[in-house]
This record gives C-alpha cells, structure tokens and sequence, in this order.
C-alpha cells in the first residue's frame, strides 16, 4: 500500500486515531504538522473493561486532551466548546422520520470526534429515550456538531425552555453561520521543529490499490455483493480489518442468514483472509452475550440480541462477531448501550446445547467471564451495561 503513516501514527494502524489515555494524547502530539486533511481523530468512548469511576474520572481528561490537540496545531478549533465527557446535553433534533415534536433530545456525550472527511468537529451523544426515528426505527443516539449542544447547566438558554418553533429558528440561524460549507475548515499551523523531523504530506494520501479504494481508508464494510466483488478482486491478502453486514434489502431474500458465510468461505477461497477456527453463526442468529454492568445490580448478567456483522482482525487472524441487543440497557451514569462486539466465546447462541448464560446466576456468569477473560482480544469483550 502507498499509505504510509508516520511513525507517531503508526500505534493506530489504519482508520481512525482513538485517543483514551494521556499515553495516546502524548503519541499524538509528537506529531510535528497538521493532521487534519489525513486523519479521523476520535476523543474519549468507552471500551468493555471501562468502569463507571473510570468515566468519571477522565471526564476532564477528554475535553482537555482535544483542547491540547487544537493548541498544538494538529486540528482547527471547534465551533463551540468541547463538552466534558459524561456530560448531560440537550440537542437540536431535526430532519429524523419523523423528527421529535420537541425538536431536541437530551442524554449523555459519550465522545467528541474530528471528521476528516467533512472536516468538521462532532459530539456523539446517548439518549435516555427514544428521540424521533428514522425510516421505522427509533433513534436513541448522535453524531452532531457542537454548535447544536447545550450542556445541562451550562451556559445559555437549554432548549427544554424553548418552544419547537424557538428551536427551529435558533437552529437555521446557527446553521446559516456556521455549518459547512458556509463555513470552511480552518487550516491548522503546521509547527515542524527541524526538516530532519518533517514528513512528506504526499505520503498520508490513501492510495489503495484499486480494487480497495471503494471502500477509502479504514475498516473494509462489506454490505453488499458488488462490494465482496471488489475484495475479491484484490491479487494477495490484505491488512485491513473486514466487516459483513447484510443489510435489510438481502436480509429480506435471506432469510437463514447464509449470505455471510458465503462471503467468508468465498475471501477464505481466494487466500484474503485465515478461516474462521470455529463455524461462524450465521447472520440475524438470536444469541445472548454476558453483560458486564457499571455499578447496577446485578453486576452480572445475560443480555440477548441479535448478530448484526461479523468481522475479521487481520492482526491475529480472528474472526469475531457484533451483537445488537433486543431492547437498549440503561447505564448508571446516563445513557444507553445497544451493541457488543466481540469473540465467540462470550457468544451462547439461543437453543444450542451450551448454557444458556440466562440460567445463571450472576456469581456463575462471573466466573465463566473471568475465566474467557485472558481470551478475548484487547478491543473487544465483553459489553460495558
């Protein structure tokens, strides 16, 4: 591949940088020029052995650590300010099928993010409930930017005391002045110190090799034939991480799942890919997974779902699956949880002769856990609840 990262870049592989720890926030910042035209960056979001204390406790860190970055150069400033992690918001809601009457929802951040693609800052928020829909189903989170936030408490007006039509307006005065295009991207300083540690901003461009720049940079999301098509087109194995999802359109023609396993054993054929150890359960399959809950009782539980994607680590050459649960789970500190992703062994899948994790009691479902537990990749495991 002609993609070639720098070396304080590399720690993240391909797609987006995930910054959680000051470790990743001091990585980042050796960089020496801007990384906003070549690079997603993505504050903050919990991972399954995070904690409710732990929340809390890099709440602050966070916000900081993207107000460091925009200091340093590396990203423009946000239109807005940062929210904290954890933080209750409210949000400007419209364009949904339909839109909430009220026109704003209210939940919890989970995460700030920079867009490379739209060059844009964004707050990912959670729901406490259902916030409009969108073709059938209810939306229960965001992705938006930080000019349509008001912190709970904060300053300003919150939206809860506004009437949809006060809304209304204050969002198309906001959009008029701030939202893209209206509003290009501020070009971040470069602050290279010396030529010696400057890199050739040639390289960070995302020149694939044909058959893979469908997809651009990052994961390869496999929804559909024609895609698959083009995986297949490749000549010799590739390092990027693979995701199959069959969307509602082949769900509806497929109904025992088996266009997944198709795909798998068809990039298996080709030599793209390492087989699956075990037999991969097929797409739409009821399982339950174990829930690892943050200061709720039980700790320990069973949660049920649905097998939404399966993917492919080409690190260690696991396969893995992505749940999404049959009803969203409240978490302690706000907010709601609604998928899992993760190895089969945390997998049961509803009938199978395994035991159910259902027909256990918490001190059971911990001790199965704790025993998977040096199994499970570093990124994936168990769902935080």
């Amino acid at each position: 591949m002609a993609y070639v990262r720098p070396d304080a870049w590399a720690h993240w592989k391909q797609g987006v940088i995930t910054i959680r720890t000051r470790a990743d926030l001091e990585l980042l910042l050796t960089c020496r020029a801007s990384i906003a035209p070549y690079e997603s960056v993505y504050f903050g979001g919990l991972r399954w052995d995070d904690d409710a204390d732990a929340v809390v406790a890099v709440s602050d860190f966070v916000a900081d650590a993207a107000r460091q970055v925009v200091a340093a150069g590396l990203l423009p400033a946000p239109v807005g300010v940062f929210a904290d992690l954890g933080a209750r918001v409210q949000t400007m809601e419209f364009g949904g099928r339909p839109s909430p009457q009220c026109r704003y929802g209210e939940g919890t951040v989970t995460s700030l993010s920079w867009s490379r693609a739209e060059q844009v800052w964004r707050v990912n928020v959670e729901f406490d409930k259902s916030t409009g829909g969108w073709q059938g189903f209810p939306v229960y989170s965001t992705s938006t930017f930080p000019w349509m936030v008001c912190v709970v408490g904060g300053g300003g007006r919150a939206f809860s005391e506004m009437s949809p039509e006060a809304i209304e307006r204050l969002y198309h005065r906001r959009r008029a002045r701030y939202a893209p295009p209206a509003q290009p991207p501020a070009t971040a300083v470069a602050t290279t110190t010396s030529e010696e540690d400057d890199f050739d901003e040639e390289e960070l461009h995302d020149d694939r090799e044909a058959p893979l720049a469908h997809f651009g940079g990052g994961p390869l999301w496999v929804f559909e034939t024609a895609e698959l098509d083009a995986l297949l087109a490749c000549r010799e194995p590739f390092n990027e991480e693979v995701s199959l999802s069959s969307p509602s359109e082949l769900v509806a023609g497929d109904t025992e799942g088996q266009w997944g396993k198709r795909a798998i054993d068809s990039l298996v054929a080709a030599g793209l890919v390492t087989a699956p150890t075990e037999e991969l359960p097929p797409l739409g399959t009821i399982v339950e997974t174990i829930g690892l809950a943050n200061k709720v009782e039980p700790r320990w539980r069973a949660v049920s779902g649905r097998i939404s994607s399966l993917s492919y680590e080409p690190e260690n050459g696991r396969w893995g699956v992505t749940v999404d649960f049959e009803e969203s789970v409240p978490l302690r500190r706000g907010g709601r949880i609604r998928t899992w992703s993760g190895t089969l062994s945390m997998v049961h899948i509803v009938g199978s002769f395994s035991r159910p994790f259902s027909d256990m009691s918490a001190e059971e479902i911990r001790e199965h856990f704790e025993r998977l537990r040096p199994l499970a990749p570093n990124d994936g495991g168990v769902a935080l609840l």
